[in-house]
């Protein structure tokens, strides 16, 4: 029994964790994926019913989760974490010019979901 480890073996072995409830987490997303793509009503539940009302929790309570819970963030370190990423930094001037869209972006799509994305499977999947 070992009483005692070092700090180098608890965050490889923290992070050794990390990276499978990521990778789960990635599962469940592509599962969600295509459950709304080949079950459409229980995708429809299972993404406003459940996903929907639990993330703002997750953000609220515990912002680092999400952030390494959600399949698409995940998504967006594969290319860093397998060596092939650019690293390149948005300018600071790009930068404040897409703040907006994003939030002009979030304010029209949140709305479709009653017009589109509850009758077609394929909008709420891509």
């Amino acid at each position: 029994m070992v009483l005692f480890t070092s700090d180098a073996n608890r965050s490889s072995s923290a992070l050794f964790y990390l990276k499978v409830i990521q990778t789960l987490f990635w599962f469940v997303g592509a599962g969600l994926l295509l459950s709304r793509l080949f079950l459409p009503s229980a995708g429809v539940t299972l993404f406003w019913n459940i996903l929907i009302p639990v993330a703002p929790a997750l953000l609220v309570v515990a912002t680092g989760v999400w952030r390494n819970i959600c399949h698409l963030a995940t998504t967006a370190l594969i290319p860093d974490r397998s060596g092939f990423s650019k690293k390149k930094k948005l300018s600071s001037s790009l930068g404040k010019k897409m703040n907006p869209v994003g939030v002009i972006a979030l304010l029209l799509i949140i709305p479709l979901r009653h017009v589109l994305c509850n009758t077609s499977r394929q909008a709420t999947s891509s």
